[in-house]
């Protein structure tokens, strides 16, 4: 990561953002009529993976990418949402909003990425 210092500037701001997508799609699995609240997760999600951008932190970009694109492909029926997919797919969402507020805590902690801690959260988001 080559901006360790602007990332105790950004950290409150992204755990701010982070904490918002994840009220954001409690609120959509709450009432799946709200597609507000989804568009707002995944808009949050794009915006926490561009201050990722600026960090140089490419693992936690990535990261953001492939929760990006399981939100795109999120059932936003409620027939479909019951399947063990859709299940499957909505705790990964949840697990990985609060794997990222874990990996800012980490971060900012270290100030060092450590993208091999990454890797395992990939692929299950991934397998989603």
């Amino acid at each position: 990561m080559g901006n360790t210092s602007t990332l105790k500037y950004v950290t409150q701001e992204l755990e701010k953002t982070v904490q918002e997508a994840q009220n954001d799609f409690n609120a959509f699995l709450v009432d799946m009529s709200q597609f507000s609240s989804l568009a707002s997760t995944i808009e949050a999600v794009n915006q926490i993976r561009g201050i990722f951008i600026v960090l140089e932190d490419r693992a936690a970009q990535l990261y953001c990418e492939e929760l990006g694109k399981l939100l795109n492909e999120f059932p936003t029926d409620e027939a479909n949402h019951q399947t063990e997919k859709g299940q499957r797919i909505s705790e990964a969402i949840v697990q990985s909003l609060a794997f990222i507020s874990r990996y800012l805590e980490f971060l900012f902690v270290t100030v060092q990425v450590y993208p091999e801690t990454l890797i395992t959260s990939i692929r299950s988001l991934r397998a989603g």
